[in-house]
């Protein structure tokens, strides 16, 4: 992953705070995690869509269930290390 890439994906406040659920959750069905944020399911889906092509989250199907996961502890890390400046 490019460094810019990440940065830029994290560079909002919705994005951050979609990682962070799904990093509590380990593991969050997308239409569970569509409850937890008062956005609309296309602005959803764009953000989850930009954390996906920079491989800050992976998703994985099953059924008919979109389960998405952070692809490294690393990035939770990275958060943590950015609020602390």
């Amino acid at each position: 992953m490019e460094a810019y890439k990440i940065f830029k994906a994290l560079g909002c406040k919705w994005r951050v705070e979609i990682v962070k659920k799904i990093a509590k959750n380990k593991n969050i069905c997308l239409c569970e995690l569509q409850k937890e944020f008062p956005l609309d399911v296309s602005t959803l889906s764009r953000h989850i869509s930009m954390l996906k092509k920079v491989g800050i989250i992976v998703e994985e199907r099953q059924g008919t269930s979109k389960i998405l996961s952070i692809s490294s502890r690393k990035v939770m890390e990275l958060i943590k290390q950015a609020e602390k400046l």
